[in-house]
């Protein structure tokens, strides 16, 4: 296999998912392990990328409501570190 065939394959690999799941899956994971501010920030960019363009109305419901369901998370959180004793939210079991 020459080298621009393996970049090329490696390239395919690198970028087969979009880069919105990619953030998602981090924006889990930092939930996952309490870190909300990093929560929060990955969430603020996972709206730029999903937003930089007004989604096509027949897709705008499959863009939001994942959006909306992970705003409803990171509240959920955040109240849960508000009521935690020490204002830290516990780490979710995986």
């Amino acid at each position: 296999m020459s080298t621009t065939t393996q970049s090329t394959t490696g390239d395919q690999e690198r970028y087969s998912r979009r880069l919105s799941d990619k953030i998602q899956a981090a924006f889990d994971h930092a939930c996952d392990e309490g870190e909300l501010i990093v929560a929060s920030e990955l969430l603020q960019t996972l709206e730029l990328v999903l937003l930089r363009v007004a989604p096509r109305p027949e897709r705008r419901e499959t863009i939001v409501a994942p959006l909306l369901a992970s705003h409803e998370r990171l509240w959920h959180l955040k109240s849960q570190a508000t009521d935690a004793p020490n204002g830290v939210a516990p780490a979710m079991e995986a």
